[in-house]
């Protein structure tokens, strides 16, 4: 598809060996507008001249512009998947389902499989109405979990390389909606590690290494720790209101209301503040976790109502706002189609067992305040905080690469420039761009 891109945009060549940075920090700029063609024998780190040289071809505004139609294209439908998957995550089938089923999604294109999820969803949901008795929803209920498993790696993709068309098929090159210009510029704007679809179907060396690679243990003992010590709290949310008081329908939904709205507004400013690269991202999650410590403790204290209300809509709110922060984090520390799919996969379903454990903790002999499954939820989320320091340390290198790149690309962007460089995975190798 690059060679489409030669036909539809101007071509400039660039010396590699006179091109760097005028600033001196090691970045390679170009003139945005038109392909670059880099010469020379020094190296570009993250550039790969034959497949990326579409990377400069559309202005700063035009690529805001595309960045945005494709937004607007894609995340209204994938917000309403994904509020429809969030009813059913912690079914047991899906947790097991979703990294074999990650697998089969690149082996039948993601455009094809998507509508295998939707379609058997859909036909399980439809055999809910029939149900008479507990084994029969028992039965149904393990295969919808299978039927979705799936769904959420493929909507993290989605919205962290840009790459799957719904309509028109899987990656950008056949993207109906996207002219050949940016159909190439897409492709080109995908780092070094990014699964393309040319990709062998399926490589199980990419299996093996994934297992080898700590960081996958370590994130997946994060999402583990996580959702057991919060899900329980999300869980028990309408009671921790009933308990207060407020025991009808409408007074317990209006009091669930400010926790969501406050949520939004929550992921929205730390989202705005992340994306410019000046904080490290895991300050982020980490800040999160400290907040619902200090709200746990309110509840185990259970000084009055009001603050025990209070606590419950803060720490609920930054639960929600953790995953968007850490999910862009873990995408940076993958590789390749199969081994994406299978690490993301495998820390979004093992992960979230939590959701299976953590209202096991919430039992009714501790009504009506639950002092004790509190502490022992804020003691789990210390764990998550003590693991997530750990794993910052693992990948400080490619954290950090990745927002000196970012902080570059906005200064470079104001100036009518792209950068050529791109992030190369050093975390596991002691070496850095």
């Amino acid at each position: 598809m690059l060679s489409t891109a030669k036909s539809v945009v101007a071509s400039t060549s660039i010396e590699a060996e006179s091109s760097s940075s005028r600033c001196g920090d090691d970045f390679y700029r170009a003139a945005r507008g038109e392909v670059a063609d880099v010469k020379g024998d020094q190296t570009i780190l993250g550039f790969d001249n034959e497949r990326m040289r579409a990377r400069t071809s559309l202005t700063a505004e035009e690529e805001k512009s595309l960045l945005r139609r494709i937004d607007w294209h894609l995340m209204p439908l994938c917000s309403l998947i994904f509020l429809f998957k969030n009813l059913d995550v912690d079914n047991i089938p899906y947790i097991v389902g979703e990294a074999p089923s990650n697998l089969l999604l690149k082996w039948f294109s993601p455009s094809r499989w998507q509508s295998r999820i939707m379609i058997s969803w859909g036909i399980v949901l439809a055999l809910h109405v029939p149900i008479v008795n507990k084994q029969g929803l028992y039965a149904v209920r393990f295969f919808l979990g299978l039927a979705e498993a799936a769904v959420c790696w493929h909507l993290v993709l989605i919205k962290s390389l840009e790459q799957v068309d719904y309509q028109g098929g899987s990656v950008p090159e056949t993207a109906s909606w996207l002219t050949d210009k940016e159909k190439a510029f897409i492709q080109a704007r995908l780092p070094e590690n990014a699964p393309r679809a040319a990709e062998q179907d399926f490589n199980f060396g990419e299996i093996l290494s994934s297992l080898k690679d700590k960081r996958l243990w370590l994130f997946t003992l994060i999402w583990a720790l996580f959702t057991v010590g919060t899900s329980g709290v999300r869980f028990y949310q309408p009671t921790v209101i009933a308990n207060l008081g407020f025991t009808t329908i409408a007074q317990a939904q209006l009091l669930n209301l400010p926790i969501s709205v406050f949520g939004l507004l929550v992921i929205f400013v730390t989202g705005y503040f992340a994306d410019n690269g000046r904080l490290p991202r895991p300050i982020y999650p980490l800040t999160f976790l400290i907040i619902i410590i200090a709200s746990y403790s309110v509840l185990v204290v259970y000084p009055s109502n009001g603050s025990v209300y209070a606590a419950t809509l803060i720490g609920n709110a930054v639960t929600a706002a953790w995953y968007p922060m850490m999910w862009p984090w873990r995408v940076q520390t993958t590789s390749r189609a199969t081994g994406s799919a299978f690490s993301i996969g495998f820390v979004n379903s093992y992960g979230q067992i939590g959701g299976a454990i953590g209202p096991q903790i919430f039992r009714s002999a501790y009504a009506p305040k639950y002092t004790v499954p509190f502490g022992i939820a804020a003691g789990l989320v210390g764990a998550c905080a003590i693991t997530t320091v750990i794993t910052w340390w693992v990948t400080r290198q490619t954290e950090s690469d990745t927002r000196r790149l970012k902080r570059a690309r906005i200064s470079a962007g104001k100036r009518g420039e792209a950068i050529l460089n791109d992030v190369v995975d050093t975390d596991l190798k002691g070496a850095r761009i």
